[in-house]
């Protein structure tokens, strides 16, 4: 059962990032039965009855501080999943809609129901969503893994940059280190991501980071339909690689970034030059 007319909402489709749909002063939030984020989506600013749709699909809470890379982890998803991409297929269930525009805010409750007619086990589905929120937080980390790493990478050449531009008598002692943490990281890049051994299409179907979206797409790909052995199997197989891969990203930060942070720490390096105060000859 949709909404109320009060709302005039079909839920169906849409959101930035989700479609394209550019985002308004309309947000719209779905929460569930526990008053848990589940999706949001921006609707049209016109006068009189508006219609929205959504994909009944969750998304990741959006967060200021994170929100240009939960879309770029989105849009990588996508290229992985298709739409399957921008998350579970919420399950039957209570829900409720809240439309904000500016400092004016409505909310009503609606319900989600399975199609009349297909015929669906609801513990399938429920097992299914279990499984799917499991590999959906693999992948995720997988993604943030990545990420993290090109930043330090990014990171180190900076340091590099002004290391040598700069006049630090432990220069010497930076590089060195340098040197140290950027051989590891390029071993946890390329167990993620190798490089291709040649020039122009390459094969990536063997990086740790393709194993996984394969695996978990099977898991996430499931609909109404128990997940299927060699699905589970190709997801049970790959799993513990992603997990030690993790932890060797864990180990990583926790040890060779920090020690690198204590020789940067200890030489006086800093990014910021002496700075003269200005004045009117």
């Amino acid at each position: 059962a949709p909404p109320s007319a009060m709302m005039a909402m079909m839920m169906q489709f849409g959101g930035r990032g989700m479609m394209g749909q550019e985002r308004t002063k309309v947000e719209i939030t779905i929460l569930d039965s526990q008053g848990k984020f589940v999706s949001r989506l921006f609707g049209p600013e016109k006068k009189g009855i508006n219609r929205a749709y959504w994909n009944f699909r969750e998304m990741e809470p959006p967060s200021p501080e994170t929100q240009a890379q939960e879309e770029q982890t989105e849009a990588r998803a996508m290229m992985f999943f298709g739409r399957r991409g921008m998350g579970l297929q919420v399950l039957p269930g209570k829900y409720t809609v809240k439309v904000k525009y500016e400092d004016q805010e409505v909310s009503d409750t609606f319900e989600v129901k399975p199609d009349p007619r297909l015929k669906i086990d609801l513990a399938v589905l429920k097992a299914n969503y279990e499984k799917g929120k499991a590999a959906q937080g693999l992948s995720r980390a997988i993604m943030r893994a990545g990420r993290q790493l090109q930043q330090t990478q990014r990171a180190i050449q900076t340091v590099r940059e002004y290391t040598r531009t700069g006049r630090n008598p432990k220069s010497g002692d930076i590089t060195k280190a340098a040197d140290e943490l950027e051989k590891k990281l390029k071993e946890l890049t390329e167990t993620l991501n190798p490089t291709p051994k040649k020039q122009g299409m390459a094969d990536r179907s063997q990086s740790l980071s393709s194993q996984v979206m394969t695996a978990v797409s099977g898991i996430m790909g499931a609909g109404i339909e128990p997940v299927s052995q060699a699905a589970q199997v190709r997801y049970d197989k790959v799993k513990p690689k992603a997990e030690e891969f993790l932890n060797k990203v864990n180990e990583f930060y926790q040890k060779d970034v920090e020690n690198f942070k204590k020789v940067l720490q200890d030489s006086g390096f800093t990014l910021f030059g002496p700075v003269m105060p200005l004045k009117v000859d």
